[in-house]
């Protein structure tokens, strides 16, 4: 999870653009994804995919609407049912729920800047952690940190299937291995 980028952003963003499911939002919102991924050190295709995994390409067919600002289903502190809308994050404004999203992946990777305070979880968090930053995420719970460093351990974790880390390795290595044509690379 925590790496260098294992694309380029135009692998990332040829590869959402041949996705005839995806919503344009998700492009639109690649270039905040790719940089808050960057700010906490997780290679931006892992964030990238996961976000997509969890919106359906921005297409939100969940209880989430793309009004919350929310790209990964974050709950409130307090949690309930994965179909109860009031149960869900709502962000005034993409960045925010993009780099809370960052924030939470970055904490179960255990990255360096971890963990940072959070206001909305202010008894799981402790007020020493403002050394880090202050993160909007309302589930940084310290208990998370270093739980999922590899994206397969995010099975079970983040997600209570299995597979979920599987399938997201899945998106990123299509991402990976998306070709830039010819034509494009010489006016990079």
């Amino acid at each position: 999870i925590l790496s260098e980028p294992r694309a380029t952003y135009k692998q990332c963003e040829l590869w959402l653009s041949n996705k005839s499911t995806a919503h344009p939002l998700a492009v639109g919102l690649l270039p905040i994804l790719w940089d808050c991924a960057i700010k906490n050190g997780i290679d931006p295709c892992i964030l990238i995919a996961q976000a997509m995994k969890e919106t359906g390409y921005f297409n939100y067919k969940g209880v989430l609407r793309p009004n919350f600002c929310n790209t990964c289903g974050l709950k409130t502190t307090k949690g309930g049912s994965d179909y109860a809308p009031n149960a869900h994050m709502r962000f005034e404004y993409w960045e925010d729920g993009i780099m809370a999203h960052s924030d939470h992946l970055a904490l179960y990777a255990g990255a360096s800047n971890m963990p940072k305070y959070s206001p909305e979880c202010a008894t799981h968090t402790n007020e020493k952690y403002k050394k880090n930053g202050t993160t909007l995420d309302p589930r940084h719970f310290t208990y998370l940190l270093g739980t999922a460093k590899h994206v397969e351990d995010l099975g079970g974790k983040w997600s209570p299937n299995k597979k979920y880390g599987d399938n997201i390795v899945e998106m990123v290595n299509e991402i990976i291995n998306t070709k830039i044509p010819v034509d494009e690379v010489d006016n990079l």
